[in-house]
């Protein structure tokens, strides 16, 4: 009985030990930091123009323009509305893609 105990408790150690393993690299938790701490600029990595984009939103169901940042999609509008909040806070940091 007394055996069966040691087992159990030595595998659910171990089992944890590896589960909790990535928790020791310090760049998991600056990887967190930096997904919860916002950004002070909204610059866009990429800006798509001229395409063609369902947004399933009733009050917009098609936009011509979306603005992309660390692959999130920021903002989805026509070009001069991306224009307009882009450069009032940062412009583009990348490139523009027309489709």
């Amino acid at each position: 009985m007394m055996n069966r105990f040691i087992v159990i408790s030595a595998s659910l150690f171990l089992f944890l030990s590896i589960l909790l393993l990535p928790l020791l690299n310090p760049n998991y938790w600056l990887k967190w930091r930096a997904a919860l701490v916002p950004s002070t600029k909204l610059a866009a990595d990429l800006i798509v123009r001229n395409g063609f984009t369902f947004t399933s939103d009733p009050s917009l169901p098609f936009a011509d323009s979306m603005a992309i940042r660390d692959g999130r999609i920021l903002r989805v509008g026509n070009y001069s509305s991306l224009q307009v909040l882009l450069q009032r806070f940062g412009g583009i940091r990348n490139k523009r893609v027309e489709s």
